[in-house]
């Protein structure tokens, strides 16, 4: 699964700072049955599906082309190529399916086809490219050959990020509101929303979730629920709100039409106080008066509990997988089209990267980067070993 925790950031910070958020990209896959499914009980047979990393791409220092300052976005392209987003400099990073590293484009500057704060991007199906510049408030697309093509702009809030494509040609991602009520208070809220890539206004809203906004010190603080999406190949889409006492996820059409409702029980459980230590000074960018952009740890309120669920993922046989949040080993519950749950998946080698690791699936193949990690930003290749009892 592929999401993570969720701070709370200023106002004025917002502004100043854009790449404090800490965006999800998550995935999900999907099915054409309705459905609903509430588990009371394991099934009496599930196996363990073990995850090995294969490779890796990034070196703490050395090659340039492998050095990153902070990886924001990765994913496959439809030719099995490897992109990856390093929002430190703005660029992306093209490497082949077996991590050999071929081009990189986009950057920090003013042109058409270069960005403000870059945070996610969407292999569409027909090989083009959506590049989120966040902090320029507008999206960029790119040609099947990565030249540049055309910019949307006229956001009324921020542009839409988590990007996800969808079969037909338009795509989903999150959308950030804030807005002044009648008592004079501030509003706000999360939504997943889907896009047409000539349009800046949004066709379908499928899950929405409040902004907790309070005044202190004269300044805002904005505090959003994490929410995490994912389509799949046939233009479904599945979402949750992180919640550390409800396990949720929901199934919807491309069309907005609710078909799947998976629910399990679920108990907080409490995090050890190593890891909420840990989880208190997560990796941010900051950009100085200059310009210049440079990686800290940037303090923030951690929730004692873990989450339910921390992400969403899919793979080409229709299945979802969901990661939950309450193991130190990345641990996935596997569930099919119709939310009948078929097994779990580890992946022991990561066993100490830490929560802020992200999984994505597509084209057969699974990826994995760290968002915050001890060490230097990295990409794992990993492949899926036999099934065990």
């Amino acid at each position: 699964m592929l999401a993570d925790s969720h701070s709370g950031s200023r106002c004025n910070r917002f502004i100043r700072m854009a790449s404090m958020l800490i965006i999800p990209f998550l995935f999900a896959c999907g099915g054409d049955q309705p459905g609903s499914y509430d588990e009371t009980s394991e099934p009496a047979v599930s196996d363990t599906l073990f995850l090995a990393v294969t490779d890796t791409i990034g070196v703490l220092q050395g090659d340039s082309t492998q050095v990153f300052g902070d990886i924001g976005d990765v994913s496959f392209c439809a030719s099995g190529d490897i992109l990856i987003l390093d929002r430190m400099n703005g660029f992306l990073y093209l490497f082949s399916p077996d991590g050999v590293f071929q081009k990189r484009f986009g950057g920090f500057g003013e042109a058409p086809w270069e960005f403000s704060w870059p945070t996610s991007f969407a292999p569409m199906y027909d090989s083009w490219l959506i590049v989120a510049d966040y902090a320029g408030r507008r999206l960029v697309v790119f040609d099947d050959t990565l030249g540049f093509r055309k910019q949307i702009t006229g956001f009324s809030n921020v542009c839409p990020a988590g990007l996800q494509p969808f079969p037909d040609g338009t795509f989903a991602g999150r959308d950030t509101e804030l807005w002044q009520a009648d008592d004079g208070s501030m509003q706000g809220e999360n939504s997943i929303r889907r896009w047409n890539p000539d349009s800046t206004g949004s066709i379908t809203t499928y899950l929405a979730s409040p902004m907790f906004i309070t005044l202190l010190d004269d300044v805002l603080d904005v505090r959003p629920a994490a929410i995490m999406s994912t389509a799949s190949v046939d233009g479904s889409i599945y979402c949750a709100v992180s919640s550390d006492s409800l396990f949720q996820v929901f199934g919807y059409t491309m069309e907005g039409e609710l078909f799947l409702e998976l629910e399990e029980p679920w108990e907080r459980i409490a995090k050890t106080q190593e890891e909420i230590d840990a989880e208190a000074m997560p990796t941010a960018i900051e950009t100085d008066e200059d310009g210049n952009r440079r990686p800290i740890r940037l303090e923030v309120e951690v929730d004692p509990f873990h989450n339910a669920v921390t992400g969403l993922s899919c793979d080409d046989q229709g299945r979802l997988w969901v990661r939950t949040g309450s193991e130190a080993v990345p641990t996935f519950r596997v569930y099919g089209p119709a939310g009948d749950f078929l097994f779990v998946a580890r992946c022991p080698d990561l066993a100490e990267t830490g929560r802020q690791i992200r999984f994505q699936m597509r084209h057969g193949r699974i990826i994995a980067w760290d968002r915050s990690p001890d060490d230097f930003p990295k990409v794992y290749l990993l492949e899926s070993l036999e099934n065990t009892n």
